[in-house]
């Protein structure tokens, strides 16, 4: 119907395949939106629904099972209903919504993700540098609420954003050339809050007979990263404890020892720590 009145158009649309595949490239991408083109303003005459249930989804650096997807337009507002499916073994849930109604700018937007168990190990294939190896299961949850421009790019400035959530690593591993141990038993918490409030609730690891534990807050560093010319600074206090930390052994490369000396901690006694505890504030 148009020029738009009373009625309204209704539209369902379901999708159902056994395996959608995504080309790898796709075509060059173009300018950017003019700002006076906005949201068009027949997504507020249109109540629409696709749901889309695939058993695979491969392609442009995705691989998602058992994926399903809900997406609803009603009277302006574009509603993620349901977005889920299985990635590299974890299972990932998004929801959210757009409001379109406005004529023009902002146009406010807010989103759910929740991540169970996802391995880091398959995520991150192909994509960490020669020798490094990465590994862990990983749990995340975040709520963010804000708005997009006329051009669709998220409106920055402070106070126009939420942010809280949390992050948690368990079973963690990761190897590279710099350090003559791997990392192991590396678990971690950290929660953000009321916007810009984040908090170290626990990390802590294992590096041969070496141990740390590491807890600490801060507040600002999401403005700063976001803003970086402002002048507001970060602020914050970490705390770090373990029952033994040797430097000698985690760092000093055997290329440096004598033919006939085996002993890393006896030539270049960096540091060896028992039973130690620091605490580091910044930003005061």
């Amino acid at each position: 119907v148009w020029p738009p009145g009373d009625e309204r158009m209704k539209l369902r649309l379901d999708v159902r395949a056994d395996s959608i595949r995504v080309p790898e490239s796709g075509p060059e991408p173009t300018a950017a939106t003019p700002a006076s083109a906005g949201l068009p303003g027949w997504l507020g005459v249109i109540d629409a629904q696709v749901v889309v249930a695939a058993n695979l989804l491969q392609g442009a650096g995705v691989d998602a099972r058992d994926l399903r997807m809900d997406l609803r337009l009603t009277e302006g507002q574009l509603q993620i209903a349901e977005l889920r499916g299985r990635m590299y073994g974890g299972l990932v849930r998004m929801s959210g919504q757009l409001d379109s109604a406005p004529m023009s700018g902002p146009y406010p937007v807010q989103a759910q993700l929740e991540i169970q168990g996802l391995h880091l190990a398959a995520a991150l294939s192909g994509q960490l540098d020669p020798g490094v190896e990465a590994d862990g299961i990983l749990s995340m949850s975040a709520r963010v609420r804000g708005s997009l421009d006329e051009t669709l790019q998220p409106v920055l400035s402070r106070g126009a954003y939420a942010v809280s959530g949390k992050v948690a690593l368990a079973q963690g591993k990761i190897r590279m050339p710099d350090l003559l141990l791997p990392v192991e038993g590396l678990t971690a918490s950290v929660s953000l809050a009321q916007g810009d409030q984040l908090t170290l609730e626990n990390l802590s690891l294992k590096a041969g007979a070496s141990d740390l534990t590491m807890t600490g807050r801060a507040e600002g560093i999401l403005d700063h990263l976001l803003q970086p010319t402002s002048a507001k600074r970060p602020t914050g206090k970490i705390s770090v404890s373990g029952t033994l930390l040797d430097l000698d052994a985690l760092f000093v490369d055997a290329a440096y020892l004598p033919s006939d000396s085996d002993q890393t901690s006896a030539l270049l006694p960096l540091a060896r720590v028992a039973d130690g505890e620091a605490t580091l504030s910044f930003g005061a």
